[in-house]
C-alpha cells in the first residue's frame, strides 16, 4: 500500500502548486515554468498518496502529471503536447 500524506495546498498557480507539492511531498523534480504559470492549480487538502494529491491538483488544468515506472514525475501540457 501507499503511504499517505496530509497535503494543504492551496488554490494557486500550478508552478508555486508544484512548488509546495515538492516540499509537502519530500520530492525533487525537475519542471518547465513555460505552460505552468499560465494554469491555476486546485485546492488539495487532506491525506492522499503522491499519485493522488498530484492528480487532483491539477484535475481540469491542461497540466496532466505523469509517474514512470521509476516514479520519476512529469508534467504534460494536454494542449501542447507536454511541457
Amino acid at each position: 500500500m501507499t503511504k499517505k500524506i496530509h497535503f494543504n495546498i492551496p488554490r494557486q498557480k500550478a508552478d508555486l502548486a508544484l512548488i509546495e507539492y515538492a516540499k509537502q511531498a519530500n520530492v525533487t523534480f525537475i519542471f518547465s515554468f513555460d505552460e505552468a504559470w499560465r494554469n491555476t492549480a486546485k485546492r488539495v487538502v487532506g491525506a492522499y498518496t503522491r499519485h493522488d494529491a498530484i492528480k487532483l491538483i491539477f484535475k481540469g488544468t491542461g497540466l496532466r502529471p505523469e509517474f514512470d515506472g521509476d516514479g520519476v514525475l512529469t508534467i504534460l501540457s494536454i494542449q501542447h503536447g507536454g511541457i
